[in-house]
């Protein structure tokens, strides 16, 4: 008997210690979302302007129209994408991460995504910084010419593609390239392609 009650006695304060573990790794409810995926969920959607929709619908109505002519089915242009709120440039102001919010414009595993920075007021709207298709997008803490550092990841069963990108003044530009082995962790550097 006196066994069971240590055991029961060290199970609980294991317990007592680990509570507090799981708390810490909760993000805050008011926290930025800085990373994003096909498959994560927008943990807070931001509404998208009237300016930034019709960029994006400019870019992608063909793919839009293929999509209802397939599906036979309407949905409002604003519902095939999906924004959050985070700022980019350091300006305080709320730029948006846009992600295809819809499969149709989708890959198999990887969606377009979109960064817009809002400009000043006297200016108005919002400004296309950035776009790309990959899996993953990791928005970073560092930051390069006043705009934070991007990470895109795509992947293989086995391999994970990084590219690390910074703003060179004008436009993102990639700058540290790896190709990872996900068996092994053999990580590889490779030279940069060039962004359009």
């Amino acid at each position: 008997m006196l066994a069971l009650l240590r055991t029961i006695s060290g199970s609980l304060l294991l317990m007592f210690l680990y509570i507090p573990a799981i708390a810490q790794r909760k993000p805050a409810p008011n926290s930025i979302q800085t990373s994003f995926g096909s498959e994560t969920p927008v943990k807070r959607p931001a509404k998208i302007s009237q300016d930034v929709l019709k960029q994006l619908l400019d870019e992608n109505g063909e793919q839009i129209a293929r999509c209802e002519e397939l599906n036979r089915r309407h949905v409002p242009p604003v519902k095939y994408f999906i924004a959050s709120a985070i700022d980019i440039n350091g300006d305080r102001l709320p730029d948006l991460v846009v992600q295809a919010g819809e499969f149709c414009l989708q890959g198999a595993h990887n969606t377009p995504f979109w960064i817009f920075t809002k400009l000043p007021v006297d200016v108005g709207g919002y400004e296309l910084v950035f776009k790309t298709q990959t899996d993953w997008l990791d928005i970073r803490k560092t930051s390069t010419n006043g705009y934070r550092d991007i990470a895109a990841v795509g992947h293989t069963a086995v391999t994970l593609f990084t590219t690390i990108l910074r703003f060179d003044g004008q436009k993102y530009q990639p700058r540290t390239c790896t190709v990872e082995d996900v068996r092994t962790k053999g990580i590889t550097r490779l030279a940069c392609p060039p962004r359009e």
